[in-house]
């Protein structure tokens, strides 16, 4: 995997980040696939996060909304498969007359176009964003990170070092196990990942555990 890809987030994904504004949740919702799920799932944040832009908290009902409001003004841009088997492209939001964007059976979250009663005329399905765009939409709260900070050293390998960064600009603390997840992206080789599993196992454990999952028993 490219380390320097996009990565994709589903419609649940992206509003669960709307509203909470932490990406180890977000990630954890891709096994989310409905929007309606997102009423029952255990980790849906009761509250909504504060934004550091000064713009007031969206909460979980508003939240569907802004991400297709977002989409229509063109910040952000939903991709997906015309009647869930055409080539993934661009959703044409701009270009409809009613956009909506809700649950469709079996499909999951689609975009359609105007109201319907039982099934759709045009709709998208299989539907992705690309996260760091939903994250420079809806930032993240304004945090210290000083994992990060102390991680980000001329000893790091490269590519955790890009990661890291990446983190740091959109206000997220790195975590001892959210790093070990990296390791999967950011290096996808084999010898990459030794490397940065080795990097990891000798720093000292205050720093490692600092924050977040402590460091595994050897």
């Amino acid at each position: 995997m490219n380390s320097k890809a996009p990565q994709w987030w589903s419609v649940p994904q992206a509003i669960v980040w709307i509203v909470g504004r932490d990406l180890a949740v977000a990630e954890r919702a891709r096994t989310v696939g409905d929007i309606d799920a997102l009423e029952t799932w255990e980790e849906m944040p009761a509250q909504p996060a504060t934004p550091p832009t000064g713009e007031p908290p969206i909460s979980q009902a508003a939240a569907l909304g802004e991400l297709l409001r977002a989409a229509i003004v063109g910040r952000i841009e939903i991709r997906g498969h015309y009647k869930g088997t055409d080539e993934s492209r661009p959703v044409p939001v701009q270009s409809l007359r009613a956009p909506r964007l809700r649950d469709y059976h079996p499909y999951g979250p689609v975009v359609a176009d105007g109201f319907w009663s039982h099934s759709p005329g045009d709709f998208w399905a299989n539907l992705w964003i690309k996260a760091d765009k939903c994250m420079k939409r809806w930032p993240g709260a304004a945090r210290s990170a000083p994992v990060v900070t102390n991680w980000v050293g001329r000893s790091a390998p490269p590519a955790f070092v890009s990661w890291a960064k990446r983190q740091q600009r959109a206000g997220i603390i790195v975590t001892y196990g959210s790093a070990v997840e990296a390791m999967k992206h950011a290096l996808p080789t084999s010898p990459g990942r030794a490397t940065l599993r080795a990097w990891i196992k000798d720093l000292p454990d205050a720093q490692r555990a600092k924050r977040g999952t402590p460091p595994p028993k050897r």
